[in-house]
Protein backbone atom coordinates (compact mmCIF):
# COMPACT_ATOMS: atom_id res chain seq x y z
CA UNK A 1 0.00 0.00 0.00
CA UNK A 2 1.59 3.28 -0.78
CA UNK A 3 0.42 6.68 -1.05
CA UNK A 4 0.62 8.97 -4.10
CA UNK A 5 -2.94 10.32 -5.34
CA UNK A 6 -4.64 11.55 -1.48
CA UNK A 7 -3.13 13.91 -0.08
CA UNK A 8 -3.48 12.56 3.81
CA UNK A 9 -4.85 9.32 5.19
CA UNK A 10 -7.92 10.53 7.26
CA UNK A 11 -10.70 8.92 6.21
CA UNK A 12 -13.68 10.10 3.84
CA UNK A 13 -13.95 13.28 4.41
CA UNK A 14 -17.73 14.32 4.92
CA UNK A 15 -18.92 18.24 2.83
CA UNK A 16 -22.45 17.60 3.68
CA UNK A 17 -22.40 16.94 7.58
CA UNK A 18 -26.49 17.54 8.13
CA UNK A 19 -28.39 14.44 9.32
CA UNK A 20 -25.35 12.61 10.12
CA UNK A 21 -27.28 9.79 11.85
CA UNK A 22 -28.52 8.87 8.80
CA UNK A 23 -26.24 9.22 6.71
CA UNK A 24 -24.12 5.77 5.91
CA UNK A 25 -20.78 7.13 6.58
CA UNK A 26 -17.45 5.73 4.92
CA UNK A 27 -13.99 5.74 6.20
CA UNK A 28 -10.64 4.55 6.63
CA UNK A 29 -9.70 5.01 3.12
CA UNK A 30 -6.45 2.84 2.37
CA UNK A 31 -5.11 3.27 -1.39
CA UNK A 32 -3.11 1.09 -3.83
CA UNK A 33 -0.71 1.95 -6.11
CA UNK A 34 -2.34 1.60 -10.00
CA UNK A 35 -2.53 3.19 -13.15
CA UNK A 36 -4.95 3.44 -16.02
CA UNK A 37 -7.35 2.01 -14.42
CA UNK A 38 -10.11 0.97 -16.15
CA UNK A 39 -12.37 -1.64 -14.36
CA UNK A 40 -13.07 -3.93 -11.54
CA UNK A 41 -14.38 -6.85 -10.38
CA UNK A 42 -14.74 -8.68 -7.30
CA UNK A 43 -14.59 -12.33 -5.97
CA UNK A 44 -12.52 -14.94 -3.72
CA UNK A 45 -10.08 -16.06 -6.65
CA UNK A 46 -8.28 -17.75 -4.14
CA UNK A 47 -10.79 -20.12 -2.17
CA UNK A 48 -9.63 -18.34 0.94
CA UNK A 49 -13.00 -17.38 1.80
CA UNK A 50 -12.26 -13.32 1.57
CA UNK A 51 -13.05 -11.38 -1.58
CA UNK A 52 -10.37 -10.14 -3.64
CA UNK A 53 -9.71 -7.76 -6.37
CA UNK A 54 -9.36 -8.12 -10.50
CA UNK A 55 -8.09 -4.78 -11.97
CA UNK A 56 -8.16 -3.69 -15.54
CA UNK A 57 -5.38 -1.66 -16.04
CA UNK A 58 -5.53 -0.69 -19.75
CA UNK A 59 -1.94 -2.96 -20.79
CA UNK A 60 -3.05 -5.81 -18.95
CA UNK A 61 -4.96 -7.10 -15.45
CA UNK A 62 -3.97 -7.89 -11.64
CA UNK A 63 -5.19 -9.53 -8.83
CA UNK A 64 -4.59 -7.95 -5.12
CA UNK A 65 -5.43 -10.43 -2.86
CA UNK A 66 -7.17 -10.03 0.10
CA UNK A 67 -4.78 -10.37 3.62
CA UNK A 68 -8.11 -12.01 5.42
CA UNK A 69 -7.56 -12.19 9.31
CA UNK A 70 -4.30 -10.56 10.67
CA UNK A 71 -4.21 -10.67 14.75
CA UNK A 72 -7.53 -12.08 14.78
CA UNK A 73 -9.09 -9.16 12.85
CA UNK A 74 -10.26 -9.02 9.22
CA UNK A 75 -8.93 -5.75 8.40
CA UNK A 76 -9.72 -5.38 4.69
CA UNK A 77 -6.18 -5.03 3.47
CA UNK A 78 -5.15 -5.91 0.08
CA UNK A 79 -1.23 -7.24 -0.03
CA UNK A 80 -0.02 -9.66 -3.18
CA UNK A 81 -0.29 -8.46 -6.27
CA UNK A 82 -0.07 -11.15 -9.31
CA UNK A 83 0.10 -9.58 -13.03
CA UNK A 84 -1.34 -10.82 -16.13
CA UNK A 85 -0.20 -8.85 -19.49
CA UNK A 86 -1.68 -11.60 -21.86
CA UNK A 87 -4.30 -9.43 -22.96
CA UNK A 88 -4.16 -5.69 -23.59
CA UNK A 89 -5.94 -2.75 -24.19
CA UNK A 90 -8.68 -3.94 -21.31
CA UNK A 91 -11.36 -1.64 -20.79
CA UNK A 92 -14.32 -3.96 -18.86
CA UNK A 93 -14.10 -7.01 -16.59
CA UNK A 94 -16.49 -9.34 -15.02
CA UNK A 95 -16.39 -12.29 -12.91
CA UNK A 96 -18.35 -15.04 -13.10
CA UNK A 97 -18.08 -18.97 -13.39
CA UNK A 98 -17.62 -19.12 -16.64
CA UNK A 99 -16.09 -22.80 -16.64
CA UNK A 100 -18.85 -24.78 -14.81
CA UNK A 101 -16.78 -25.76 -11.54
CA UNK A 102 -17.94 -23.41 -8.99
CA UNK A 103 -14.60 -21.11 -9.50
CA UNK A 104 -15.03 -17.69 -10.10
CA UNK A 105 -13.04 -16.97 -13.62
CA UNK A 106 -12.40 -13.28 -15.52
CA UNK A 107 -13.73 -12.01 -18.78
CA UNK A 108 -12.72 -9.04 -20.33
CA UNK A 109 -12.80 -6.31 -23.44
CA UNK A 110 -9.58 -6.44 -25.59
CA UNK A 111 -11.16 -2.96 -27.61
CA UNK A 112 -8.18 -2.24 -30.06
CA UNK A 113 -8.36 -5.84 -31.20
CA UNK A 114 -12.66 -6.23 -31.19
CA UNK A 115 -11.92 -9.44 -28.69
CA UNK A 116 -13.86 -10.83 -25.58
CA UNK A 117 -11.34 -13.25 -23.84
CA UNK A 118 -12.03 -15.28 -21.36
CA UNK A 119 -9.55 -16.55 -18.23
CA UNK A 120 -10.37 -19.51 -16.42
CA UNK A 121 -9.25 -20.06 -12.64
CA UNK A 122 -6.82 -23.04 -11.47
CA UNK A 123 -7.93 -23.01 -8.20
CA UNK A 124 -5.66 -21.20 -6.39
CA UNK A 125 -6.27 -17.52 -7.56
CA UNK A 126 -3.90 -18.43 -11.04
CA UNK A 127 -5.56 -18.31 -14.57
CA UNK A 128 -4.73 -20.37 -17.52
CA UNK A 129 -3.93 -18.67 -20.76
CA UNK A 130 -6.55 -16.06 -22.18
CA UNK A 131 -9.20 -17.90 -24.75
CA UNK A 132 -10.27 -14.93 -27.04
CA UNK A 133 -13.08 -14.40 -28.84
CA UNK A 134 -14.22 -12.27 -31.93
CA UNK A 135 -16.46 -9.67 -31.36
CA UNK A 136 -17.38 -6.28 -33.42
CA UNK A 137 -15.32 -3.25 -33.89
CA UNK A 138 -14.04 -1.75 -30.51
CA UNK A 139 -15.67 -3.77 -27.44
CA UNK A 140 -15.62 -1.22 -24.21
CA UNK A 141 -18.55 -3.20 -21.34
CA UNK A 142 -18.98 -5.89 -20.89
CA UNK A 143 -21.97 -8.05 -18.56
CA UNK A 144 -22.59 -11.15 -17.43
CA UNK A 145 -25.89 -12.96 -17.32
CA UNK A 146 -27.72 -15.98 -17.99
CA UNK A 147 -29.76 -15.89 -21.41
CA UNK A 148 -30.77 -19.06 -21.79
CA UNK A 149 -32.03 -21.74 -19.90
CA UNK A 150 -28.21 -23.55 -19.00
CA UNK A 151 -26.68 -22.30 -15.47
CA UNK A 152 -23.89 -20.77 -17.00
CA UNK A 153 -23.41 -17.29 -17.22
CA UNK A 154 -23.23 -15.62 -20.73
CA UNK A 155 -22.02 -11.96 -21.53
CA UNK A 156 -23.27 -9.03 -23.04
CA UNK A 157 -20.73 -6.76 -24.81
CA UNK A 158 -21.31 -3.14 -25.55
CA UNK A 159 -19.47 -1.94 -28.58
CA UNK A 160 -19.52 1.02 -31.70
CA UNK A 161 -23.00 1.42 -32.38
CA UNK A 162 -24.76 -1.98 -31.10
CA UNK A 163 -24.20 -4.79 -28.07
CA UNK A 164 -23.26 -8.15 -28.98
CA UNK A 165 -24.23 -11.76 -26.81
CA UNK A 166 -21.85 -14.69 -26.24
CA UNK A 167 -23.26 -17.85 -24.97
CA UNK A 168 -22.13 -19.97 -22.87
CA UNK A 169 -21.40 -23.36 -24.60
CA UNK A 170 -21.71 -25.58 -21.20
CA UNK A 171 -18.35 -24.58 -19.68
CA UNK A 172 -16.22 -25.37 -22.79
CA UNK A 173 -16.27 -21.93 -24.69
CA UNK A 174 -18.62 -19.53 -25.93
CA UNK A 175 -20.54 -18.68 -29.42
CA UNK A 176 -22.39 -16.20 -31.06
CA UNK A 177 -26.05 -16.91 -31.38
CA UNK A 178 -28.04 -15.99 -34.87
CA UNK A 179 -28.34 -13.20 -33.91
CA UNK A 180 -25.66 -11.99 -31.73
CA UNK A 181 -25.88 -8.15 -32.44
CA UNK A 182 -28.38 -5.51 -31.80
CA UNK A 183 -28.34 -2.61 -32.59
CA UNK A 184 -28.43 0.90 -30.68
CA UNK A 185 -28.87 3.89 -32.08
CA UNK A 186 -26.77 6.56 -30.49
CA UNK A 187 -24.38 4.09 -29.42
CA UNK A 188 -23.99 1.83 -26.04
CA UNK A 189 -21.80 3.08 -23.19
CA UNK A 190 -22.90 0.61 -20.61
CA UNK A 191 -24.98 -2.28 -19.90
CA UNK A 192 -27.21 -4.03 -16.44
CA UNK A 193 -28.44 -6.99 -16.68
CA UNK A 194 -31.55 -8.34 -14.64
CA UNK A 195 -35.29 -9.65 -15.14
CA UNK A 196 -37.43 -6.79 -15.79
CA UNK A 197 -40.39 -8.55 -17.26
CA UNK A 198 -40.75 -10.49 -14.47
CA UNK A 199 -40.61 -14.56 -16.27
CA UNK A 200 -37.93 -15.18 -14.53
CA UNK A 201 -34.92 -14.51 -17.46
CA UNK A 202 -32.19 -12.04 -17.64
CA UNK A 203 -33.05 -8.99 -20.04
CA UNK A 204 -30.62 -5.97 -21.18
CA UNK A 205 -30.89 -2.48 -20.02
CA UNK A 206 -28.34 -0.43 -22.56
CA UNK A 207 -27.35 3.23 -22.50
CA UNK A 208 -26.93 5.44 -25.80
CA UNK A 209 -24.74 7.84 -24.82
CA UNK A 210 -25.76 10.62 -28.15
CA UNK A 211 -30.10 9.52 -27.93
CA UNK A 212 -29.37 10.33 -24.01
CA UNK A 213 -31.87 7.13 -23.35
CA UNK A 214 -31.58 3.91 -21.93
CA UNK A 215 -33.29 1.21 -24.11
CA UNK A 216 -34.71 -1.80 -22.62
CA UNK A 217 -34.19 -5.53 -24.47
CA UNK A 218 -36.42 -8.18 -23.28
CA UNK A 219 -34.76 -11.89 -23.92
CA UNK A 220 -37.46 -14.43 -24.77
CA UNK A 221 -35.86 -17.38 -22.90
CA UNK A 222 -32.87 -18.90 -25.21
CA UNK A 223 -30.54 -15.51 -25.78
CA UNK A 224 -32.51 -13.79 -28.51
CA UNK A 225 -34.21 -10.40 -27.73
CA UNK A 226 -36.09 -9.41 -30.32
CA UNK A 227 -36.18 -7.32 -33.33
CA UNK A 228 -35.02 -4.23 -31.18
CA UNK A 229 -35.63 -2.72 -27.99
CA UNK A 230 -38.84 -3.36 -26.17
CA UNK A 231 -38.80 0.36 -24.98
CA UNK A 232 -36.70 3.60 -25.20
CA UNK A 233 -36.40 6.14 -21.82
CA UNK A 234 -35.50 9.25 -21.65
CA UNK A 235 -32.51 10.34 -19.35
CA UNK A 236 -30.08 13.31 -18.27
CA UNK A 237 -27.47 14.74 -20.53
CA UNK A 238 -24.95 12.08 -21.96
CA UNK A 239 -25.96 8.57 -20.07
CA UNK A 240 -22.58 6.68 -18.80
CA UNK A 241 -23.72 3.97 -17.06
CA UNK A 242 -26.92 1.79 -15.79
CA UNK A 243 -27.41 -0.09 -12.84
CA UNK A 244 -30.32 -2.25 -12.00
CA UNK A 245 -31.52 -3.05 -8.04
CA UNK A 246 -34.78 -2.77 -6.05
CA UNK A 247 -35.62 0.86 -5.26
CA UNK A 248 -39.00 1.15 -4.32
CA UNK A 249 -39.26 -2.36 -2.53
CA UNK A 250 -41.91 -3.85 -5.18
CA UNK A 251 -39.46 -6.61 -5.82
CA UNK A 252 -39.39 -5.67 -9.53
CA UNK A 253 -35.82 -4.36 -10.97
CA UNK A 254 -35.59 -0.77 -11.47
CA UNK A 255 -32.78 1.38 -12.97
CA UNK A 256 -30.55 4.28 -11.93
CA UNK A 257 -28.32 5.83 -15.01
CA UNK A 258 -25.60 8.03 -14.58
CA UNK A 259 -25.46 11.12 -16.69
CA UNK A 260 -22.27 12.97 -17.08
CA UNK A 261 -22.72 16.04 -18.61
CA UNK A 262 -26.33 16.90 -16.91
CA UNK A 263 -24.29 16.07 -13.39
CA UNK A 264 -27.30 13.84 -12.53
CA UNK A 265 -28.47 10.14 -11.39
CA UNK A 266 -32.02 9.35 -13.16
CA UNK A 267 -34.29 6.72 -11.07
CA UNK A 268 -36.54 4.76 -13.54
CA UNK A 269 -38.70 2.65 -11.55
CA UNK A 270 -40.46 -0.15 -13.22
CA UNK A 271 -43.82 -0.41 -12.60
CA UNK A 272 -45.55 -3.44 -14.89
CA UNK A 273 -43.38 -5.92 -16.56
CA UNK A 274 -40.32 -4.23 -17.96
CA UNK A 275 -42.42 -0.57 -18.54
CA UNK A 276 -40.90 2.56 -16.59
CA UNK A 277 -42.45 5.29 -15.42
CA UNK A 278 -40.68 8.67 -16.69
CA UNK A 279 -37.15 9.32 -15.02
CA UNK A 280 -36.65 11.07 -11.72
CA UNK A 281 -33.37 13.11 -11.91
CA UNK A 282 -31.50 14.16 -8.61
CA UNK A 283 -28.14 16.39 -8.73
CA UNK A 284 -25.39 14.80 -7.13
CA UNK A 285 -22.28 16.87 -8.45
CA UNK A 286 -20.45 17.43 -12.25
CA UNK A 287 -19.18 14.63 -14.60
CA UNK A 288 -20.80 11.49 -12.68
CA UNK A 289 -19.47 8.18 -14.06
CA UNK A 290 -20.67 5.44 -12.40
CA UNK A 291 -23.50 4.46 -10.14
CA UNK A 292 -23.99 1.48 -7.82
CA UNK A 293 -26.49 0.35 -5.64
CA UNK A 294 -26.50 -1.55 -2.08
CA UNK A 295 -27.83 -1.63 1.28
CA UNK A 296 -25.19 0.89 2.24
CA UNK A 297 -27.05 1.85 5.56
CA UNK A 298 -28.27 -1.30 6.63
CA UNK A 299 -31.75 -0.46 6.80
CA UNK A 300 -33.28 -3.01 4.20
CA UNK A 301 -33.37 -0.68 1.09
CA UNK A 302 -30.77 -0.08 -1.82
CA UNK A 303 -29.31 2.99 -1.66
CA UNK A 304 -26.76 4.55 -4.22
CA UNK A 305 -22.60 5.39 -4.41
CA UNK A 306 -21.92 7.95 -7.27
CA UNK A 307 -18.23 8.70 -8.59
CA UNK A 308 -18.19 12.10 -10.02
CA UNK A 309 -14.83 13.07 -11.43
CA UNK A 310 -15.00 16.94 -12.18
CA UNK A 311 -12.36 18.77 -10.51
CA UNK A 312 -15.56 20.94 -8.17
CA UNK A 313 -16.56 17.62 -7.33
CA UNK A 314 -14.33 14.10 -7.35
CA UNK A 315 -16.83 12.26 -4.85
CA UNK A 316 -18.25 9.49 -3.88
CA UNK A 317 -21.69 10.67 -3.41
CA UNK A 318 -24.08 8.56 -1.49
CA UNK A 319 -27.63 9.00 -1.91
CA UNK A 320 -29.84 7.51 1.09
CA UNK A 321 -33.07 5.74 -0.01
CA UNK A 322 -35.97 6.58 2.01
CA UNK A 323 -37.43 3.53 1.16
CA UNK A 324 -39.96 4.37 -1.77
CA UNK A 325 -37.12 4.81 -4.58
CA UNK A 326 -37.18 8.33 -3.31
CA UNK A 327 -33.81 9.39 -2.74
CA UNK A 328 -32.56 12.11 0.01
CA UNK A 329 -30.07 14.97 -0.39
CA UNK A 330 -26.66 13.17 -1.61
CA UNK A 331 -23.94 13.69 0.61
CA UNK A 332 -20.40 13.77 -0.92
CA UNK A 333 -17.20 12.03 0.35
CA UNK A 334 -14.06 13.68 -1.31
CA UNK A 335 -11.62 10.75 -2.57
CA UNK A 336 -8.44 12.60 -3.25
CA UNK A 337 -8.58 11.91 -7.13
CA UNK A 338 -10.89 11.84 -9.91
CA UNK A 339 -13.12 8.73 -9.25
CA UNK A 340 -14.78 6.81 -12.39
CA UNK A 341 -15.12 3.66 -11.65
CA UNK A 342 -16.77 2.10 -7.93
CA UNK A 343 -18.04 -1.25 -6.75
CA UNK A 344 -19.23 -2.26 -3.47
CA UNK A 345 -18.12 -4.96 -2.11
CA UNK A 346 -17.87 -6.62 1.79
CA UNK A 347 -14.03 -7.14 1.55
CA UNK A 348 -13.72 -6.53 5.96
CA UNK A 349 -16.23 -9.20 6.48
CA UNK A 350 -18.47 -6.92 8.91
CA UNK A 351 -21.61 -7.48 7.10
CA UNK A 352 -21.61 -4.52 5.49
CA UNK A 353 -21.04 -3.20 2.00
CA UNK A 354 -17.60 -1.17 1.60
CA UNK A 355 -16.59 0.36 -2.09
CA UNK A 356 -13.69 0.12 -4.10
CA UNK A 357 -13.19 2.93 -6.35
CA UNK A 358 -11.02 3.55 -9.26
CA UNK A 359 -9.21 7.28 -9.20
CA UNK A 360 -9.05 8.21 -12.73
CA UNK A 361 -6.63 11.26 -12.25
CA UNK A 362 -2.97 11.76 -13.68
CA UNK A 363 -1.06 8.40 -12.33
CA UNK A 364 -4.40 6.59 -10.99
CA UNK A 365 -4.98 4.85 -7.93
CA UNK A 366 -7.17 2.29 -6.60
CA UNK A 367 -8.91 3.43 -2.95
CA UNK A 368 -10.99 1.34 -0.41
CA UNK A 369 -12.80 2.70 1.68
CA UNK A 370 -14.60 0.66 4.51
CA UNK A 371 -18.56 1.25 5.05
CA UNK A 372 -18.89 2.18 9.22
CA UNK A 373 -22.32 1.73 9.41
CA UNK A 374 -21.90 -1.35 11.53
CA UNK A 375 -19.20 -0.44 13.97
CA UNK A 376 -19.71 -1.62 16.76
CA UNK A 377 -21.27 0.67 19.99
CA UNK A 378 -18.24 1.88 22.00
CA UNK A 379 -15.73 0.91 19.55
CA UNK A 380 -14.65 4.13 18.75
CA UNK A 381 -10.85 3.49 17.71
CA UNK A 382 -11.78 0.42 15.48
CA UNK A 383 -10.12 -2.18 17.07
CA UNK A 384 -13.17 -4.20 16.97
CA UNK A 385 -13.02 -4.54 20.43
CA UNK A 386 -14.24 -2.17 23.63
CA UNK A 387 -11.62 -1.10 26.00
CA UNK A 388 -9.68 1.37 28.37
CA UNK A 389 -8.35 2.37 24.56
CA UNK A 390 -11.81 3.87 23.68
CA UNK A 391 -12.11 5.50 27.02
CA UNK A 392 -9.02 7.56 26.27
CA UNK A 393 -9.81 8.17 22.88
CA UNK A 394 -13.29 10.24 23.98
CA UNK A 395 -11.03 11.69 26.70
CA UNK A 396 -8.65 12.93 24.05
CA UNK A 397 -11.33 13.98 21.77
CA UNK A 398 -13.90 16.06 24.33
CA UNK A 399 -10.60 17.45 25.76
CA UNK A 400 -7.77 17.08 23.72
CA UNK A 401 -8.77 17.94 20.06
CA UNK A 402 -8.06 14.78 19.29
CA UNK A 403 -10.23 13.08 16.01
CA UNK A 404 -14.00 12.58 16.65
CA UNK A 405 -15.48 9.14 16.46
CA UNK A 406 -15.96 7.56 12.73
CA UNK A 407 -18.99 7.19 12.88
CA UNK A 408 -20.10 9.54 15.41
CA UNK A 409 -22.84 7.38 16.62
CA UNK A 410 -19.98 4.60 17.82
CA UNK A 411 -19.43 7.56 20.55
CA UNK A 412 -22.58 8.24 21.76
CA UNK A 413 -23.10 5.22 23.98
CA UNK A 414 -25.66 7.33 25.80
CA UNK A 415 -27.83 7.23 23.00
CA UNK A 416 -28.63 11.14 22.92
CA UNK A 417 -30.52 13.26 20.76
CA UNK A 418 -29.29 14.91 19.04
CA UNK A 419 -26.51 13.18 18.82
CA UNK A 420 -23.87 15.15 20.69
CA UNK A 421 -20.44 13.36 22.96
CA UNK A 422 -19.64 14.85 26.49
CA UNK A 423 -18.63 13.07 30.08
CA UNK A 424 -22.03 11.04 30.17
CA UNK A 425 -20.90 8.64 27.25
CA UNK A 426 -17.48 8.38 28.65
CA UNK A 427 -19.24 7.67 32.37
CA UNK A 428 -21.54 5.28 30.71
CA UNK A 429 -18.27 3.44 28.69
CA UNK A 430 -16.25 3.19 32.57
CA UNK A 431 -19.43 1.95 34.00
CA UNK A 432 -19.69 -0.80 31.36
CA UNK A 433 -16.11 -1.73 31.56
CA UNK A 434 -15.45 -1.70 35.14
CA UNK A 435 -18.59 -1.21 37.01
CA UNK A 436 -22.39 -2.74 36.66
CA UNK A 437 -21.72 -3.51 33.27
CA UNK A 438 -24.84 -1.66 32.02
CA UNK A 439 -25.17 -2.03 28.03
CA UNK A 440 -23.97 0.62 26.24
CA UNK A 441 -26.79 2.16 23.57
CA UNK A 442 -25.82 3.67 20.15
CA UNK A 443 -28.10 5.44 17.65
CA UNK A 444 -29.27 3.00 15.00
Amino acid sequence: MRLHCLALMVGLILVSATAFAATPLMGIMKEYEGSSLRSAASADFNGDGYSDLAVAKGNGIYILFNEGMVDEVVKGDFGSRTEYNTVSNVTSIVAANFGGDSLPDLAMTNDMDSLICILINKGDGTFNPPVCYKVGANPNFLAAGYFNDDTLPDLAVARNDSISILLNNGGRGFYLPVPSAYEVPGGPSSIAVADFDGNGIHDLAVTSIEHDSVLIFLNNGDGWFGYGPAGTHPVGDQPVFVFSADFDGDGDNDLAVANENSGSVSILLNYYYGNFANSVNYEVGNMPMSVYAEDFDEDGDNDLAVATAASSSRCVTILRNQGNGIFAEPYCYLTGGAPDKLIATDFDYDDDHDLVILNGNPGGCLVTFENLTTRNCGDVNHTETVNLQDVTYLINYLYKGGPAPIPLEAGNVNNSDPIVINIQDIGRLINHLYMDGSELNCPK
